[in-house]
């Protein structure tokens, strides 16, 4: 019988299954790569929300929060994660344009925009050439990345 070599480095010893890859690899490179996926996923990229009505979307004067966030974590997901109660009517998954927000900085710690964000996000009142959808803005990068609310955007749920 031969043993099947890692997927990664060619070794035949100690191969076991990497939850991290979803792969049979050997011991040596399922360390290393759960370690690389563990910082990945660590909240390391600043992110500092400007709210232009801060009352409306928190209850509190404060119009600037500086938090962290994880590569793979949309700017939605740290916004509610927050307490910060942005419009989302559709649960963000794209199909309406109500967490719009102007991205101020850190554009290239970010996805692109797909075609159908740029379809809904035409559609947002107050449209800027830094506009997105919040909900598909993904951490890419190292940031740091600042987005501004505009004061229209109220969770009318709240109000």
């Amino acid at each position: 019988m031969t043993t099947r070599s890692c997927r990664l480095c060619d070794s035949r010893s100690g191969k076991r299954y990497c939850p991290a890859l979803a792969k049979r690899i050997c011991a040596a490179c399922c360390a290393t790569k759960r370690e690389n996926f563990v910082a990945m996923m660590m909240p390391t990229v600043t992110v500092t929300y400007i709210l232009e009505d801060p009352e409306s979307l928190t209850d509190s004067d404060k119009a600037q929060y500086t938090l962290v966030g994880s590569r793979g974590q949309n700017l939605l997901e740290i916004t509610l994660d927050a307490d910060i109660n942005i419009e989302h009517a559709c649960g963000g998954v794209c199909a309406c344009s109500t967490c719009h927000a102007y991205i101020n900085e850190g554009q290239g710690s970010l996805s692109e925009p797909d075609e159908d964000e740029e379809d809904r996000v035409e559609e947002a009142p107050g449209l800027q050439h830094n506009s997105r959808l919040s909900c598909q803005c993904i951490i890419e990068g190292e940031g740091p990345i600042v987005i501004q609310i505009p004061a229209w955007n109220r969770n009318a749920v709240k109000e």
